[in-house]
């Protein structure tokens, strides 16, 4: 029984692939046409929110990630000019210095885990993640603009895809269990399921702890919300935008697992 199910399987998965295969190749025709969704409206993120968003797009986020790590009451001040001429731009402003020693004043209160959750998803940065250039436009759209509050402002893709990075590279190291699983029907339609990874709380409480620090998300700040949430969203997505995600997963080497129905 089990190998007539891989057999399904692998010849399913063929099936998919080609399918596939045609599909990109001949996206670029079949929507050329079409206007881009209905951008989501534009909400506006808090200072802590943005400071994070500017430090992980930052060239200089690690330099950032180890400013911020170091901080104490006595060297507040010192640190806040460091950070903002590390970051520049508005932050590197009288302003501006004065929004980053605030948000400095809030770190020192994050419980232990969140400061090392903070610094982390700082220091990894944004500028690896790669967004492939056909894809769904709808998608971008919509996480941009759940994250960033901007739908053109791709760091708030890059930040969703990064999550899972460091999710899925925290859960390797210790099982072969996926962040992200592909079901299949007897029709082949795509539905994707997130992994809740309920025996691994001290991996998604880290992530939790960051969701925590941004106040303006549209789903609970803990990663339960966060995969409940794009998992209703993704799978109420058409085929093309399903085949789309998957690119984006595979070019940034995020592995996930396959299944039917």
């Amino acid at each position: 029984m089990k190998n007539k199910r891989s057999s399904y399987l692998v010849k399913a998965l063929s099936i998919v692939l080609c399918l596939t295969f045609l599909f990109m190749t001949s996206s670029t025709i079949a929507f050329a046409g079409k206007n881009d969704p209905a951008a989501p409206k534009k909400v506006e993120v808090d200072s802590m929110q943005t400071f994070l968003l500017d430090s992980i797009a930052s060239k200089n986020n690690t330099e950032i990630a180890n400013y911020i790590s170091a901080v104490t009451k006595k060297n507040l001040t010192a640190t806040t000019e460091s950070i903002a001429k590390a970051i520049k731009g508005n932050w590197n402003s009288k302003n501006g210095q004065a929004e980053i020693k605030s948000i400095l004043v809030k770190y020192l209160l994050f419980t232990t885990k969140a400061k090392l959750g903070f610094t982390a998803i700082i220091r990894e940065g944004i500028s690896d993640v790669v967004i492939p250039k056909d894809f769904s436009s709808k998608i971008k759209a919509k996480i941009n603009a759940d994250i960033t509050g901007n739908s053109k402002d791709d760091r708030g893709l890059k930040f969703m895809v990064k999550s899972l990075q460091i999710v899925q590279k925290l859960v390797t190291s210790l099982s072969e269990e996926k962040v992200v699983t592909l079901k299949l029907n007897n029709l082949l339609v795509p539905k994707f399921e997130f992994n809740r990874l309920e025996n691994y709380p001290f991996v998604t409480s880290s992530v939790t702890e960051v969701f925590q620090t941004m106040n303006t998300l549209p789903f609970d700040g803990d990663f339960d919300s966060f995969t409940t949430y794009y998992e209703k969203f993704l799978n109420s997505c058409n085929v093309y935008d399903a085949i789309s995600f998957l690119y984006l997963l595979k070019d940034n080497n995020i592995q996930y697992q396959l299944a039917l129905e």
